[in-house]
């Protein structure tokens, strides 16, 4: 995988300071990262009632998660949101890994 590191630092710490503060419970933050094939999955989810994903990557929001869209999608990556039925959002971060 070839990203900018310092690109890459600040979508993860904008992702997690996000989560942060926008949640229920700070500590119930869960991230899982796997390998797909050639596709890096990063998921980041905790129970976030009041979050609505639809309005998270508005772009007069001023919010870093636009930032992080932009970041992944330069990369050939994808970035989304989505939230359960049950109040659980979810963050899910693609990322291209070129054979070696």
């Amino acid at each position: 995988m070839w990203v900018d590191l310092e690109q890459a630092r600040h979508l993860f710490r904008s992702v997690l300071h996000f989560m942060r503060r926008s949640v229920a419970e700070p500590r119930t933050v869960t991230v899982a990262a796997r390998m797909v094939e050639n596709t890096l999955h990063i998921e980041c989810s905790a129970h976030a009632p009041h979050v609505v994903p639809s309005a998270l990557f508005h772009p007069l929001e001023g919010n870093q998660l636009l930032t992080c869209r932009r970041i992944a999608e330069n990369n050939h990556g994808h970035f989304s949101a989505e939230k359960s039925e049950q109040g659980r959002l979810f963050l899910r971060l693609d990322l291209p890994v070129p054979a070696v």
